[in-house]
């Protein structure tokens, strides 16, 4: 009784340190708002400003043809589905106020479904409900890429509903998958969640085992509701014909070995772990007890700790083997020359599920060690690695680099929300010039910047667009890639950035951008018949040469970022 006691009040403790982080993050974001340090590769650069767009122009729901004023013109097809919870947001809400509800609905979300699924995994153990909640928001705030961040938070949620499901006859929960895409995407989650089950569910077929027709259901439930939420993406890879930038991707000199091990011990960026510092030294002391555990009994007896150890262990591996083996470009041309329809797919993304296996497998190592070493060690290895997730101050980990650039040092190449987007100063910009959607290029700042203060962009980020509009944006950027083999290089072998490039100045935000005269990095003749009609430029160029490039003026404001020069084609 003593024990159950002491668990219960273990446990309330627990939850008790999570809800104080959780409010504590809440309370320092409202403070900070809009000079807090949001993540700007793949975020304020890119999706973050497509959902802006999308909003500012009532485009949410128009069909898959019609033009959003970036990039040209991108399809409406080609951007993110309104039927998912992260993309949605932004209809109803203002951007920032978006993200902050994303963010927090990844904590939520993350912390709730880790928690079930290691309470319906570890269940038998008491151990797990004391430091579960500890881990399970360690794994919700992991960072990441932010379009995906409830999609990452929500695997651990679908692996539960799924061992539910097969263990159950319940006809309720084989209905749930319709539902959960609303959480996730095809491209970059679904198609390896369902890649998986399918295989387990092969598995169950070969071993005789009836599981397999509930496992089926589920898997034909998932796709179904993926096939509704997602049907812009598969009409546009699948039906549309239309030839994508992804299909001419490709990584000369990549390293297989080098690529897998990398992925393995430090994860990538888009779907972090943090788990090179406290976890795998935790699962390489546990392994030793589960080596001695082998030795004493037959392996099938295992503790199910041990085998969810050494089952995530054996995914990890084999997902970082995949990572590197589709950095190969003849092996991914390979894939799409078998099947053209999935040549835009990246299958590397089976990498993506690992943070979940690394928790789970974290979890099963605390567990081990629980039955060996006092509980307030384990609770404090757990708190431990919640803190290092906190304060790492990695790729999108917008509190720790919030405090790094506010309180601790100087960030000259790490500007505030207010700082990167400059709206007050673009929309001083477009009274002067009395600008009314025509076409504009950016040079030296992301081409984001100026869509988001609602300018016509010519140029833009974006991983998928049409390989036509490609070829159509290298006749204006020419120039540039003949004299410069890295961006040559860097556009046409992969060419997400549809940017103005020079090799005499970068495009990454900074403070201390140099006060130079640069060469004119285009050919205007090319962007004036892709309907350019502005430049809005950090950098001066010499328009000596060209009578084309018509400077108009320079615009700052006291204390602002950026010091925009004007041209006109």
């Amino acid at each position: 009784m003593k024990l159950k006691i002491d668990n219960h009040y273990n446990n309330i403790f627990s939850w008790s340190f999570v809800l104080l982080i959780f409010s504590s993050l809440l309370a320092f974001t409202l403070f900070h708002a809009d000079s807090m340090v949001i993540e700007v590769h793949d975020n304020l650069d890119s999706v973050h400003v497509w959902l802006s767009i999308l909003a500012q122009n009532n485009l949410f729901f128009s069909p898959n043809d019609v033009s959003v004023p970036f990039l040209g013109g991108i399809s409406r097809g080609y951007l993110p589905s309104e039927f998912q919870l992260a993309n949605i947001i932004y209809f109803f809400w203002e951007p920032l106020t978006a993200h902050y509800i994303n963010y927090f609905l990844k904590l939520v979300i993350g912390t709730a479904s880790f928690y079930l699924l290691g309470r319906y995994i570890f269940g038998a153990h008491s151990s797990f409900k004391i430091f579960g909640p500890i881990v399970a928001l360690s794994f919700a705030l992991l960072p990441g890429y932010e379009n995906l961040f409830i999609a990452q938070a929500s695997v651990p949620l679908i692996f539960y509903l799924y061992l539910r499901t097969i263990n159950s006859n319940s006809l309720f929960l084989i209905l749930t998958p319709i539902i959960y895409p609303v959480l996730s995407e095809f491209p970059r989650y679904g198609i390896f969640l369902c890649g998986i089950i399918f295989i387990y569910t092969l598995y169950l077929v070969s071993q005789g085992d009836q599981r397999y027709k509930r496992s089926f259901l589920f898997l034909a439930a998932l796709i179904f509701g993926y096939l509704i939420t997602d049907y812009r993406v598969f009409h546009t890879m699948l039906i549309s014909g239309e030839e994508t930038i992804r299909a001419t991707m490709i990584s000369p000199g990549y390293d297989f070995f080098k690529g897998s091990l990398k992925t393995f011990l430090l994860g990538q960026y888009h779907a972090q772990s943090i788990h090179l510092f406290l976890i795998i030294p935790t699962l390489l002391i546990s392994s030793y007890f589960i080596k001695n555990e082998v030795s004493r009994i037959n392996s099938a007896k295992l503790s199910i700790e041990s085998k969810v150890l050494l089952i995530c262990l054996a995914l990890i591996t084999i997902h970082s083997l995949i990572y590197g083996l589709y950095g190969v470009s003849s092996f991914k041309s390979l894939v799409g020359d078998i099947i053209p329809q999935l040549a835009g797919f990246n299958f590397s993304r089976f990498m993506w599920l690992n943070p979940t296996l690394w928790y789970l497998a974290f979890a099963a190592a605390l567990l081990i060690l629980s039955r060996r070493i006092h509980k307030p060690i384990i609770v404090g290895a757990s708190m431990l690695q919640l803190f290092v997730v906190l304060c790492y101050p990695t790729y999108s980990n917008d509190i720790a680099n919030t405090i790094k650039c506010r309180y601790l040092t100087s960030c000259n190449s790490q500007p505030s929300y207010r700082e990167f987007y400059s709206s007050s100063l673009f929309e001083e910009i477009k009274s002067e010039i009395n600008y009314s959607k025509e076409g504009v290029l950016a040079f030296g700042l992301h081409p984001s910047v100026l869509s988001y203060n609602g300018f016509y962009t010519m140029d833009g980020y974006h991983n998928s667009y049409s390989k036509s509009y490609k070829n159509k944006f290298r006749t204006i950027i020419t120039p540039a890639l003949e004299d410069s083999n890295k961006y040559r290089e860097y556009f046409d072998n992969w060419g997400g950035r549809a940017y103005l490039f020079s090799e005499q100045a970068d495009f990454k935000p900074s403070k201390n951008i140099k006060e130079i005269i640069v060469d004119i990095p285009f050919d205007p003749q090319a962007a004036r018949e892709l309907g350019v009609r502005y430049i809005l430029s950090l950098y001066e160029f010499d328009t000596s040469k060209s009578k084309d490039v018509k400077y108009i003026a320079a615009y700052s404001q006291p204390e602002g970022f950026y010091k925009i020069f004007v041209y006109k084609i």
